[in-house]
């Protein structure tokens, strides 16, 4: 179960919206939109696990200081 404060819910929640919102404002064929849709989820998910790695890494060299 994922927190309701997630951050990286947010940040996918936010990403799902803007991939909607571009799939159905383009002239595309649906197959093009679905695959502009999950290329933008895909983006928003490791985007993420950068932000969450970068985070540790800043944590882990700094000795959380």
């Amino acid at each position: 179960m994922v927190a309701g404060g997630c951050a990286g819910l947010n940040y996918l929640l936010v990403a799902m919206v803007l991939g909607a919102y571009d799939a159905h404002t383009s002239a595309r064929a649906w197959w093009q939109a679905l695959v502009a849709y999950l290329g933008i989820i895909a983006f928003a998910l490791v985007g993420n696990w950068v932000r969450v790695f970068v985070l540790v890494c800043l944590g882990h060299y700094t000795e959380m200081q």
